[in-house]
């Protein structure tokens, strides 16, 4: 099992970046990373001990990564700024969740069970969720 997590943050992570928003709001974009991508320490550690756990066969990969972004414009404005010559695949996602990450784990879902827990869960970036 290869699990590939985008940028791994923990409690002092998201600490760093909502005073550094506050701070200078442009900063967000110096520079940008992954589209806003994420996933928090204990969801990466949860998808180790699923893929420790879980009895597969074969050779399987996955990304990991918290369902919402952690940015200050939604998805696919985000997209649009960063990366606009690229189309949407589904609309749909992003009207029923328009902070829904644009990173797919549906891979990790259905080969291990593992859905994130953790989200960035106030837009104007004060604070996340913990399980």
């Amino acid at each position: 099992m290869c699990l590939r997590p985008v940028a791994v943050w923990g409690q002092a992570h998201y600490t760093r970046a909502a005073d550094r928003w506050r701070a200078r709001p442009e900063s967000e974009w110096e520079p940008f990373w992954e589209y806003g991508a994420f996933v928090d320490v204990r969801d990466v550690a949860a998808a180790v001990h699923q893929a420790l756990t879980v009895p597969l066969g074969g050779h399987h990969r996955t990304l990991l990564c918290a369902a919402g972004i952690a940015a200050t414009a939604p998805s696919r404005d985000l997209a649009a700024r960063l990366a606009p010559g690229v189309p949407v695949t589904d609309p749909g996602r992003y009207r029923a969740d328009p902070w829904a990450a644009l990173i797919d784990c549906s891979t990790a879902a259905a080969t291990l069970g593992w859905r994130p827990a953790c989200q960035w869960t106030q837009r104007d970036t004060n604070t996340h969720s913990q399980p």
